[in-house]
């Protein structure tokens, strides 16, 4: 799992929904968000992760309601 300091000092899961929001980068174009690239953690749709880094997988438990659902 890979986490990043935001510049508001709190603590975000990388790939994830909240740290793209920060930097402002809107999340359908965001290519190092989780849900749009499956190398960071996956299909969003599977829970087939092979060939997945897995850096952005607490991002995925987290938005998923904290669901491990791969």
């Amino acid at each position: 799992f890979h986490f990043a300091l935001g510049s508001d000092g709190n603590l975000y899961p990388g790939g994830g929904a909240d740290l793209a929001l920060l930097e402002q980068t809107p999340l359908e174009s965001n290519i190092q968000y989780w849900r749009n690239d499956s190398f960071y953690c996956g299909n969003p749709n599977s829970s087939n992760i092979d060939g997945a880094s897995g850096i952005a997988c607490a991002a995925r438990i987290i938005e998923n309601g904290w669901k491990m659902d791969y």
